[in-house]
Order: structure tokens, then C-alpha cells, then sequence
């Protein structure tokens, strides 16, 4: 599943490095696909996510269903533990090397439910990233 709209989505422009959130549009679009979540998922499931924002805007309202207040503030801090290495990468324009490296931790782990994934991302796969942002 992708994430909801964004106002990048509406003016195709890329997101590099986290800049955009859920337009309203998108905050309804992942109120609505919660119930269709709640109906796939069942018992066992896995939810991976990008380290960008909107893919948590998304997931979060199927995150309440089965996550208590606690739970969800502890996966939260850790998200955003995820998503600072990420964006720190990314402004410092390390992130292609640090996805091919393969010694590099990409899959972290949040909940025994809930991981991000650092690519998945559709701009910084290393095959597509040079294609996207030029190296200097």
C-alpha cells in the first residue's frame, strides 16, 4: 500500500528527504483504508514502513486498533529515532552509500509488529537516486 495524498502528490514534485505530510485529503484517506487494514490483516500481520512521515500518517489510525495509548508513544519516539538517521543521511547526501553498503542496518525494528524500512522509499532506491539527484 502507498501512503495517502500529499500536496506533493498534487503538484508531482519529489520529496527528497521527508519534507511533506498528509495533506486533509490524505489524513481522510488513511481514517477510511483503516477498516480495509483491519479486515486483510486478521492476526498475523506486518506492517513495514518508509522512514518518511506520510507512511506513518497513514498507518496510524490502523496503529490505534491494536496498539494502546503507551504502546503507540513508545513506537512513535522510536519512528522518529529511525527517521532522524534517515533525513540525517539524507541532507548530508549519505544515504545512497548508505544503502548499498551492505553492512548497514536498513530493517529497524518497532513493535514486534511494525518495522521501517530505510528502502523503501520509490526516490532512493540506489538504482533510481542518481537519476533523481545527480551526485555533484
Amino acid at each position: 500500500m502507498r501512503h495517502g495524498k500529499t500536496t506533493y502528490n498534487e503538484t508531482h514534485s519529489h520529496d527528497f528527504c521527508n519534507a511533506t505530510a498528509l495533506n486533509d485529503t490524505g489524513l481522510q484517506q488513511a481514517e477510511h483504508i483503516k477498516s480495509e487494514l483491519i479486515t486483510l490483516a486478521g492476526d498475523d500481520f506486518v506492517v513495514v514502513l518508509s522512514p518518511l512521515t506520510r507512511t506513518w500518517q497513514t498507518a496510524l489510525p490502523f496503529f490505534k486498533t491494536f496498539l494502546k495509548t503507551s504502546e503507540i508513544s513508545s513506537v512513535e519516539k522510536e519512528y522518529h529515532r529511525v527517521q532522524e538517521i534517515y533525513t540525517t543521511l539524507c541532507s548530508d547526501q549519505k544515504i545512497q552509500k548508505y544503502l548499498q553498503d551492505p553492512k548497514e542496518k536498513k530493517l529497524f525494528k518497532l513493535h514486534e509488529k511494525i518495522y521501517v524500512d530505510m528502502g523503501i522509499t520509490d526516490l532512493i532506491v540506489p538504482e533510481l537516486q542518481d537519476k533523481v539527484r545527480p551526485k555533484n
